[in-house]
């Protein structure tokens, strides 16, 4: 039967869709035995599958023989280019073909302002303000060996022989950051046509360098002799080397400024020498404090703050009564009431306020005149505080702490001030090359980067020099005198003329400044006698063999030879509650708990103090002075002894009551009292109670007279005839 309605390519689709893919299959098997086969690409070649390791191993045996040859093929070099050159030639050269940018045209004009173009301006001239007259302070001490070992630019400033005792003089002054940083704000000529520097050249990238002081030395005829820079100290930062040696282009002070800034405080405050024995180092306002004498006049530091104390407590009683009066107020913010002081006597807070019906126009007008009285006090003391403000002082009379300086300018608590900021900036420098016996004076200034350096050519021709130097120094400050003590001293505490025991003598104390203290021995001598003495130092001290000791492994960190103090003056009444049992102290000269003593020997036994360069000539009376009389018995002549300097020739007169009362004899006392029971690692010190101050203590007996040369006396004539 006939299939009606389908056509013939209808009918055979498949079998050609069969026949296709049959040909295609016929031709791939085709292709795969009879072409070429599989290929890949190696080192810009196409090769076959199975040779495709061929090349790489081919190069790998080029390599290896140009490896084992004994005559290699040398590649040839390209000339070596100056790279630093290259970029600072670059980082120095313009940015526009003219000296000067002026491409920028005038400044903008905002509504009616006007201002020159950036290349056209004057720039004010700033000035920095000078420090304040500074404070020096002369440190006697002991040198730590440690010192000498790891410090050898120190060496020639420390004694050829141990123990290391050294004199050296600090000097420390203030810097007002703040008054810095308005001048170089202020506009000089307001409307003119100065004006400041630009702000982005100085804010943010001024730093210290360097503190510097100079010194003059006082000589014989009373005259100051020729100025000295005083160098840094060795082994402490010296950025004016740096900035000789790295700054050859203005790039170059981005070094040194980072530098400034992580060690701002080492160059500011610079670390004294590690001290082993005798006055630990502090800061020179606070040593000076320490040491001044006795009574104070109102216009002195400590007169001030005397007299802050008594209006604080003027304040106190002033809020005590006004409480009970039924007027209290709070007190201003940021003020303690009294000034600092306790609320009310005894820190009680007095009684509450008093019923507001019952007060009359008499309890009214009292709490008027009291408020009033506390208002003006409350004015006296913030202008007290102004006043010590000023000086870089606290309310104590102490140089600020951070947290006051921070809140003299309303910072927030614990915010670290910048330089420029600080209205009290403290900069101390130490000089180690005095002698003992002379006089200097000395005046500070500070060394810092100049803002305009780098900046040549923003600047007009005739301002050219404000960029001229990598450096900015201050003025100089006032100059501030000094006195640096003599390591051997030598006091008449005793004379008296001929008796029935024999010629006129005279007694005198001397003092040998010897690890860390001053040494006292007594002595009696006779019209004729060249002065000579011994002392006796404590027979723990050491002298440590340095060879031995840096082979030793010893460190400051692990050895006892630490900055030892005085023992503190326990009180005599006895403790106040419980006390810890403190550790065991470690054997004398030790490392650590169980090690070996360190290397070294005791010192002699005694020291002799034969340079003292003085001769007794003549004891000889006081005209027309008596000794003050004792009760009960007669007033005896005052007598002066004669010495001859034999170092200048002079001839000096001197008499036991005005040698004893000078504050340089109370203070060398006070040093050989602590000389005494001075601290030694290792030994456990006896707990004493608080000396007395000194006062003129009887004469000890004296040691046997030593004559040199078998005698020779000298003639008597100083009988009083």
């Amino acid at each position: 039967m006939k299939v009606k309605g389908i056509s013939t390519i209808e009918r055979h689709a498949e079998k050609v869709v069969v026949g296709v893919v049959a040909v295609v299959g016929v031709a791939a098997l085709a292709w795969q035995f009879a072409g070429q086969g599989n290929t890949v690409s190696v080192d810009r070649r196409t090769v076959s599958v199975d040779h495709a390791l061929k090349p790489v191993v081919d190069a790998a045996s080029r390599v290896r023989a140009e490896l084992e040859s004994a005559s290699p093929k040398l590649p040839e070099l390209a000339a070596s280019a100056d790279l630093i050159g290259a970029f600072r030639a670059g980082l120095s050269a313009g940015v526009a073909p003219t000296p000067r940018v002026s491409a920028m045209g005038r400044a903008v004009s905002i509504g009616a302002a006007t201002g020159p173009a950036v290349g056209d301006a004057l720039y004010a001239s700033v000035t920095p303000p000078a420090p304040t007259t500074p404070v020096a302070h002369v440190y006697r001490n002991t040198i730590s060996p440690f010192e000498w070992l790891a410090n050898e630019a120190l060496r020639p400033f420390l004694p050829a022989e141990q123990p290391f005792d050294k004199a050296g003089v600090s000097i420390q002054a203030q810097f007002d950051g703040r008054a810095l940083a308005q001048a170089l704000d202020e506009d000089p000529d307001s409307d003119g046509p100065i004006q400041p520097l630009p702000p982005q050249w100085w804010r943010g990238n001024l730093e210290v360098l360097a503190v510097q002081a100079e010194r003059e030395v006082l000589r014989p005829d009373g005259t100051w002799g020729s100025s000295t820079l005083v160098g840094p100290l060795p082994g402490r930062p010296d950025l004016l080397a740096e900035v000789g040696r790295v700054v050859a282009a203005p790039g170059d002070m981005s070094i040194i400024l980072d530098t400034a800034r992580r060690s701002s405080d080492q160059v500011l405050h610079p670390a004294y020498l590690t001290v082993l024995t005798g006055e630990p180092w502090s800061e020179p306002i606070e040593a000076r404090a320490a040491v001044e004498p006795g009574a104070v006049g109102e216009g002195t530091t400590a007169g001030v703050v005397r007299r802050r104390a008594d209006l604080a407590a003027r304040a106190a009683r002033l809020e005590q009564q006004l409480a009970q009066a039924g007027g209290s107020r709070a007190p201003e913010p940021g003020r303690q009431p009294g000034g600092g002081g306790k609320t009310g006597a005894g820190g009680r807070p007095g009684p509450g306020p008093r019923d507001p019906g019952a007060a009359t126009s008499e309890d009214a007008a009292r709490r008027n005149r009291l408020q009033r009285q506390l208002d003006e006090t409350r004015l006296a003391l913030d202008r007290i505080d102004a006043q010590l403000a000023e000086q870089g002082l606290g309310p104590d009379g102490k140089p600020m702490t951070a947290e006051q300086r921070a809140a003299l300018i309303g910072a927030s608590a614990g915010q670290q001030l910048t330089f420029l900021e600080d209205p009290s900036v403290t900069a101390w420098v130490h000089d180690l090359a005095v002698e003992p016996g002379q006089s200097y004076r000395y005046r500070v200034r500070l060394v810092l980067n100049n803002p305009c350096y780098g900046h040549d050519r923003t600047l007009k021709p005739e301002q050219q020099a404000l960029a001229a130097s990598p450096i900015w120094q201050t003025p100089w400050s006032d100059w501030t005198d000094i006195a640096v003590e003599r390591m051997e001293n030598v006091f008449v505490v005793a004379a008296g003329g001929r008796g029935a025991l024999g010629g006129p003598k005279a007694q005198f104390e001397v003092f040998k400044f010897y690890y860390g203290y001053d040494r006292r021995a007594v002595v009696s001598a006779e019209p004729g006698d060249q002065l000579a003495a011994e002392i006796k130092p404590p027979a723990e001290l050491m002298i440590f063999d340095l060879e031995a000791l840096k082979s030793s492994g010893a460190t400051p960190e692990t050895s006892p030879l630490q900055p030892v103090r005085e023992p503190e003056p326990t009180d005599p009444r006895g403790p106040k509650g419980p006390r810890e049992a403190a550790p065991p102290p470690p054997p004398s000269g030790s490392v650590g708990p169980g090690a070996a003593p360190l290397p070294g020997m005791p010192v002699p036994k005694t020291i002799a103090v034969g340079d003292i360069g003085a001769m007794l000539l003549d004891v000889a009376p006081v005209p027309g002075t008596t000794a003050r009389a004792i009760p009960g018995q007669a007033a005896e002549q005052r007598f002066k002894a004669i010495l001859r300097d034999s170092l200048t020739g002079r001839i000096i007169a001197r008499t036991p009551e005005e040698e004893r009362g000078t504050e340089l004899y109370a203070r060398l006392v006070r040093s050989a009292r602590a000389g005494e029971r001075q601290a030694i690692p290792g030994k456990v010190e006896p707990e004493r109670p608080p000396e007395p101050s000194p006062v003129p203590e009887p004469v000890p007996e004296p040691e046997p007279i030593r004559r040199p040369g078998g005698g020779g006396g000298g003639g008597g004539g100083g009988g009083g005839g």
